[in-house]
């Protein structure tokens, strides 16, 4: 569990280039999966700045989760809400520049926003989605802004023309 500060889980592709799997801040289980099935975990967990965690043995966790039903129950929404977004970012994955990562995401959150189609983003929880720098993710953002796709207000960002190809 994290409790201060922030981690990331990565893996290095076959020429050496680090891939960015999820990151996690403060009051967050991490591993749970691997944990629970007795698994290990074929990744690196890393700080990204000074960072405190609570390691758990898998027994006293185990223990707990037969122990505590409401626990359980969070341990297996939190499961279900990871396996849903490593199902996402598989997606995401067939798109392999950051431009075209950015734009299926930012539809994606489109049509689950609804009707009005605003969608409350920050650049760095979209860049945390789509596994890139803020940086470079709000340079994405602003260049979808030049070209009239989208519109963007602090915390929030509308898709204008959500049926018009990105490089359209």
């Amino acid at each position: 569990c994290v409790r201060a500060g922030r981690l990331r889980i990565r893996r290095f592709d076959s020429s050496g280039k680090e891939q960015i799997l999820g990151w996690f801040d403060a009051d967050v289980l991490v591993a749970a999966a691997p944990v629970i099935a007795g698994k290990p975990l074929w990744f690196d967990i890393v700080a990204d700045a000074p960072s405190q965690v609570l390691h758990v043995p898998r027994p006293d966790f185990m223990a707990l989760l037969y122990r505590d039903a409401s626990v359980a129950a969070a341990v297996a929404l939190l499961l279900s809400e990871r396996l849903t977004f490593v199902m996402e970012s598989h997606v995401a994955q067939a798109h392999k520049s950051l431009a075209e990562r950015v734009w299926f995401r930012l539809c994606r959150m489109a049509e689950q926003a609804g009707s009005d189609g605003a969608i409350p983003v920050t650049q760095q929880g979209l860049a945390d989605v789509v596994g890139a720098s803020r940086y470079r993710v709000g340079l994405e953002l602003q260049s979808l802004a030049e070209r009239g796709l989208i519109a963007m207000a602090r915390g929030r960002l509308r898709i204008l023309e959500p049926n018009r190809h990105r490089d359209g």
